[in-house]
C-alpha cells in the first residue's frame, strides 16, 4: 500500500550536456565498428542502449554510450562509445589502446547454457604453451581441452561433457603468466 502520490513521471527527453553527442551519433560509430554486421548476420537481433558511466575501463569516470546488441543466434557484443567526443572507445571487454593485441582473451562460450556441446573461442598474444581445463564448482579439474604450444591469435575448441551432472562450471584458460575465467552451465 501507498501513502501519498509518488507523483513522479520520467520525462520523454533528457537534454545532454553541451557538446555530447546524442544516441543516434553514437549508434551510427557502434554500427560502423561492428554492429550493422552483427544485425545483417544474426537473427532476432536487439540492440540495449544506455548512457553511463566507463565503471570497468581504466577511466570510471568516463561517460559512455553502451550498446549491448543480442540475438538467439550469436553470442552479445558490447560497444561503448565516449559520449563527449564520439570515439569506440571499448569493443567487449578490449580497450582501444592498441594493448588488445597484447591481452589474453577467452570470449563468452556458445551457446551458454548449453547441450551437448559449447564452443569456447580465445585469443592468446604470443606463440606459447596453452592450457584449457574445466572446473567443477568445487575447484576440482575434470577435464583438460587444450595442452599445447600454439600459435599467437584466435582459435577455438568445443567442449562435449560425457558423464557430468547438469550445472555450472568453469573454463580456465592458462597462457604463460595470464589466465582468464568463464562460467558455462551444462544442462542435461
Amino acid at each position: 500500500m501507498f501513502y501519498g502520490d509518488p507523483g513522479w513521471t520520467a520525462p520523454d527527453t533528457l537534454t545532454l550536456p553541451d557538446l555530447w553527442i546524442d544516441s543516434d551519433s553514437a549508434i551510427a560509430v557502434a554500427e560502423a565498428a561492428g554492429g550493422a554486421t552483427y544485425r545483417q548476420t544474426n537473427d532476432s537481433v536487439f540492440v540495449q542502449a544506455e548512457l553511463t558511466r566507463w565503471w570497468y575501463g581504466p577511466d570510471p569516470s568516463k561517460s559512455v554510450w553502451k550498446f549491448i546488441y543480442y540475438s538467439t543466434t550469436a553470442p552479445d557484443e558490447e560497444y561503448l562509445v565516449d559520449a563527449v567526443n564520439g570515439n569506440l572507445v571499448s569493443i567487449g571487454d578490449d580497450f582501444q589502446s592498441g594493448l588488445v593485441a597484447h591481452r589474453l582473451r577467452l570470449f563468452p562460450s556458445y551457446p551458454n547454457p548449453f547441450n551437448p556441446a559449447t564452443q569456447i573461442r580465445y585469443h592468446i598474444p604470443r606463440a606459447s604453451k596453452v592450457e584449457i581445463a574445466v572446473y567443477n564448482m568445487l575447484g576440482q579439474k575434470i577435464s583438460v581441452l587444450v595442452n599445447r604450444k600454439q600459435t599467437a591469435g584466435e582459435h577455438e575448441v568445443v567442449w562435449k561433457p560425457q558423464g557430468l551432472a547438469s550445472g555450472p562450471y568453469l573454463i580456465r584458460l592458462q597462457s604463460g603468466n595470464q589466465q582468464a575465467v568463464r562460467k558455462v552451465v551444462y544442462m542435461k
